[in-house]
């Protein structure tokens, strides 16, 4: 099913944040009914950021992650 909505979220060293971003961004998304997408885009992050995402990507057919490099 194509995505009703798609949300795209910048990222950039957010390895403390992204956990409980995606939590609250999906259970809002949840809520709305409609088929949605969370786009992460990751801005060349130096931290964790990048296998936070992915392992996002990997547990929420609802995520989509695009990295630039650094």
């Amino acid at each position: 099913m194509n995505p009703v909505y798609s949300v795209v979220i910048p990222c950039y060293n957010e390895e403390e944040s992204i956990n409980e971003t995606h939590r609250r961004l999906s259970a809002v998304m949840r809520g709305m009914g409609e088929a949605y997408e969370l786009v992460y885009v990751n801005d060349g992050s130096r931290d964790k950021t990048p296998e936070l995402l992915d392992k996002l990507a990997d547990g929420d057919k609802n995520v989509r992650v695009l990295h630039f490099a650094a």
